[in-house]
């Protein structure tokens, strides 16, 4: 015999919150996911038909299921997951920046692409730093 499938009784709140965010058309369609997932198992529906319904694998309506019985609307929400692992650390930046501050030799200022050439990095990277420090290379003003 089957288990029993477990309750996930929303409240009237969370029924009408679920329901919006299945109606908006901006909300991301893991959330809509979800948000029927909920619902279907509120309408006691079996697994396999939540399954089929939704257009999912068992483990993420078991998943989903048990995440709101714990958390409620808050676990249906996307976790942060940890990302790729920065390449530079702090020393390889402030030498990027300490070297921005230096008057070049034999040029006016420096480019993106001639501090990548000295400091052994990809232009790009040496772009996105400049502009995530708000850095401007062209409108600095060293004194000689």
């Amino acid at each position: 015999m089957a288990k029993p499938l477990p309750l996930v009784n929303p409240t009237g709140d969370e029924k009408a919150v679920l329901k919006e965010i299945i109606k908006k058309r901006s909300s991301p369609q893991g959330l809509v996911k979800r948000a029927r997932i909920i619902l279907l198992a509120d309408k006691m529906k079996s697994t396999s038909e939540i399954m089929k319904t939704v257009s999912v694998c068992k483990t993420a309506v078991v998943k989903w299921r048990r995440s709101f019985i714990h958390q409620r609307l808050d676990g249906l929400k996307d976790t942060q997951r940890s990302g790729r692992k920065p390449l530079y650390d702090g020393g390889k930046i402030s030498k990027l920046i300490s070297k921005v501050l230096e008057p070049p030799k034999h040029i006016t200022h420096w480019s993106t692409r001639e501090l990548s050439k000295e400091l052994g990095m990809s232009h790009m990277t040496v772009q996105r730093i400049l502009n995530k420090n708000d850095i401007k290379p062209h409108n600095l003003f060293i004194p000689e």
